[in-house]
């Protein structure tokens, strides 16, 4: 998939589409992070945000872009980088008008408050995003909130309201077929089972994330599974 998108994005930028060439870089930003090639996934994201911001008309791609280096600098534990960069996003989203791009941009700036210490900020972040996906009907992006409000709820003590929004979640991401979500979910709820003493049924999770790594080639999900 890397290699594809490269192409692409070499490919529309010889032919002069900015557009084109700027989502191929996102592309190429997306399987470098699910790899963990975070160095080169932050390049190609940075390289997409300048051709979006030549392009006024291309606010969605400079917001994917934005998020996009904001999740790497997360990743590499520079809070204050992801944060400024998940704001720009949130702003870019919203001058969009897409839904789902503002959805995860505001649940992501709000993973980025919580890292800062701001837990009500990043839960009233949450619940905008949470909000918006329920009436879009976004199944992706409930999901992706539920998971990080439980995190957020864990670290404060609320174990019964982790483990009711990890519940949810993990029924939404077999619905949707993503199987990163789907791994992740698992992973999260499997921690709660565990602490709830079912420890066979956190097992069945993982085993079933496990399998869902090895053939799905997500080699950072499957290091947080095993």
């Amino acid at each position: 998939a890397a290699l594809a998108y490269r192409a692409a994005a070499d490919l529309a930028g010889a032919l002069g589409d900015r557009g084109a060439a700027a989502d191929g870089l996102l592309g190429l930003t997306v399987a470098r992070f699910v790899l963990g090639r975070y160095d080169e996934a932050l390049e190609a994201a940075l390289d997409a945000l300048r051709i979006a911001e030549e392009a006024p008309q291309l606010p969605l791609q400079a917001s994917r872009a934005c998020h996009l280096a904001g999740m790497v600098h997360r990743n590499l534990g520079r809070t204050e980088e992801a944060l400024s960069y998940l704001t720009r996003s949130v702003a870019l989203a919203r001058a969009s008008g897409v839904s789902s791009q503002l959805v995860r941009a505001l649940n992501e700036e709000g993973n980025a408050l919580h890292l800062s210490g701001d837990d009500a900020a990043a839960i009233a972040r949450k619940q905008e995003a949470l909000e918006l996906a329920r009436a879009s009907g976004d199944l992706s992006g409930v999901s992706d909130c539920l998971n990080d409000l439980a995190v957020i709820a864990t670290g404060s003590g609320r174990d019964a309201e982790a483990r009711r929004y990890l519940e949810e979640a993990h029924e939404l991401t077999r619905r949707s077929g993503d199987a990163r979500a789907r791994v992740i979910s698992a992973a999260n709820l499997a921690g709660t089972l565990v602490a709830d003493g079912e420890a066979a049924r956190a097992r069945a999770l993982l085993d079933e994330a496990l399998a869902l790594t090895e053939s799905h080639d997500l080699p950072a999900e499957e290091e947080v599974v095993r």
